[in-house]
């Protein structure tokens, strides 16, 4: 009779260790699945951002030229905050 408990109890044990398992594949399933996702939400917020930086050199360069046309039409001087220092 004994012999039949451990063998049963054996068998509970091997059952519940592997409903533990699959408890913890799943649970790492879901995290990587919200993992992947954040990421994908990230790339996407990269690229809008990269896109947006594009833009926003572009418009800088453009303005920075509209400037010293402007500038060189009224003959103004740059001021001394627009000016390079000499180590430049």
């Amino acid at each position: 009779m004994q012999l039949l408990y451990h063998g049963v109890e054996s068998f509970t044990k091997s059952v519940f260790a592997k409903y533990l398992m699959n408890e913890r594949i799943i649970n790492l399933e879901m995290l990587l699945a919200h993992l992947e996702r954040t990421v994908q939400e990230l790339d996407q917020v990269i690229q809008s951002q990269g896109a947006r930086i594009d833009f926003l050199e572009r418009d800088l360069k453009k303005t920075s030229i509209e400037l010293g046309v402007l500038r060189e039409s009224t003959h103004v001087a740059p001021t001394a905050e627009e000016e390079k220092p000499p180590h430049y």
